[in-house]
């Protein structure tokens, strides 16, 4: 992020990585058809104000971090943030 590279897609493998953990193959497969479609930080460059733009990919790297840190510790109920979207 810092460095201003493309972020879409891994952060489509983040989630296609979760969504294969769940075992559910038809979530995955859903996913992989979507494809990053899926992701709405493909949708950042439409906010015009650059500052804004980078606290969005702030708060999305720290989400997608306390999420990753959940799994590793296998902590259930860390899995709020990645539901608020939904």
């Amino acid at each position: 992020m810092a460095c201003g590279g493309d972020t879409v897609k891994p952060d489509f493998h983040f989630h296609l990585q979760i969504a294969y953990s769940t075992g559910n193959r038809y979530f995955a497969d859903i996913m992989s058809h979507l494809g990053t479609n899926t992701i709405p930080r493909t949708r950042v460059n439409a906010i015009q104000d650059s500052a804004v733009q980078m606290q969005y990919l702030r708060l999305v790297s720290d989400e997608h971090r306390m999420i990753f840190e959940a799994i590793l510790r296998r902590d259930p109920e860390g899995r709020a943030p990645l539901c608020a979207p939904i």
